[in-house]
């Protein structure tokens, strides 16, 4: 088994680059593929000189035919390096990034286009999110998968102009990342003052029941109206998953904590006001919640569910709220249909991780493995 050669330094390697373009005894498949070198070279000291600090590093030098990699480049190789990349946010994002950059044989003079990939996993306590790491592989790619351009143009020199790319869409990213942490916060304190107003008022009404029992006009065997400020904390307790694209259809999970029947078409008005969007989706409300009341000293639970024109989503739904064993929660599916019938695919979507991730502060610890999500 052949054992790959040492790496060269990206000082080493512009210096073979150099070399073999100003060599005239090495052999270049075409003048345009000898300028291309020099381009290379060039580049790759302007990224070197950019960024400093050693940041710009190669991982692998491929020549094509062969299965291990080279110490030394040549013209028909496959590069592979990784940039440090700096940003510019603030604290607490992180610093830089890790960039790998993939050049095909003969870049620029290729006719496919270099590619650029998040190596991160996390960026500061975010985990990537599949549009991010989408968006940046996509950076030099045809939507269409047109040629990237003529073969022998050596003039293309595009890295570093692909590179301040990837850091604007990270930093605007992150800075996206850190006003929802924000507004989720506030949403969480909101909603724990509101709980708190709403146990005193409990405790007060309870406490003025016992008092006019005789004059009680609410059945025993009806649930007690809830107060509308209580409802209107609760409407703002909507969490919702990213978008999950399958076949063109979208879907989009929803959340919200119940405590009593009653609120469910106020919590569902309020979803729809919140995203007058789904006013335009096929079926916006696919849904099934369970909740569990007390009384009379006993505990009562309710459950039920709706397809909203989908056949069978909403058994399906409630079927996941009982294996999860999912407590006190409305979960909604909207989806937007994109033309081509998914069959029992689209339960699949709905038994997704992100909807699992989702429900999980609805169920019980142990019903889940351990997991991170990127729930937005």
């Amino acid at each position: 088994m052949a054992r790959d050669a040492p790496r060269p330094s990206i000082s080493e390697l512009i210096e073979q680059i150099t070399t073999s373009a100003d060599d005239s005894s090495f052999a270049f498949p075409s003048d345009s593929s000898r300028e291309a070198a020099r381009t290379l070279a060039d580049e790759l000291l302007a990224l070197d000189s950019i960024y400093a600090d050693d940041r710009l590093s190669v991982v692998s030098i491929d020549p094509a035919g062969s299965s291990s990699s080279s110490s030394q480049w040549t013209s028909n190789c496959k590069l592979r390096l990784e940039l440090q990349l700096p940003l510019d946010s603030p604290s607490p994002s992180p610093s830089s990034l890790r960039l790998s950059i993939s050049l095909p044989p003969s870049y620029p003079a290729s006719t496919s286009p270099p590619q650029l990939q998040l190596l991160d996993r996390f960026l500061g306590p975010y985990e990537v999110d599949t549009k991010l790491f989408s968006e940046v592989l996509r950076i030099f790619r045809s939507s269409h998968d047109e040629p990237w351009g003529e073969e022998g143009d050596a003039s293309r020199a595009v890295l570093f102009e692909g590179c301040e790319e990837v850091k604007g869409k990270v930093e605007a990213w992150l800075k996206e990342m850190g006003k929802r942490d924000k507004e989720r916060r506030a949403n969480d304190e909101r909603g724990a003052a509101g709980d708190e107003a709403q146990r005193r008022r409990q405790d007060n009404s309870e406490e003025a029941a016992r008092a006019s029992s005789s004059s009680s006009s609410i059945q025993p065997s009806q649930p007690a109206p809830v107060p509308p400020e209580a409802l209107s904390a609760r409407s703002k307790r909507w969490t919702t998953t990213d978008a999950v694209v399958e076949r063109k259809s979208t879907f989009v999970g929803h959340a919200v904590p119940l405590h009593s029947p009653l609120e469910v078409p106020y919590l569902l008005e309020s979803l729809m006001e919140k995203y007058p969007r789904m006013d335009k989706a096929t079926h916006p409300l696919m849904r099934a919640w369970v909740c569990t009341e007390q009384r009379e000293g006993k505990k009562v639970t309710h459950r039920d569910n709706d397809d909203d024109g989908e056949s069978a989503a909403g058994g399906r739904l409630a079927h996941l709220l009982d294996t999860l064993r999912c407590e006190n929660v409305l979960v909604v599916v909207t989806r937007w249909y994109g033309g081509i019938h998914l069959g029992a695919d689209r339960f699949k979507v709905r038994h997704s991780e992100k909807v699992h991730c989702h429900l999980a502060p609805h169920a019980p610890l142990s019903t889940f493995p351990s997991r991170s999500s990127s729930i937005a």
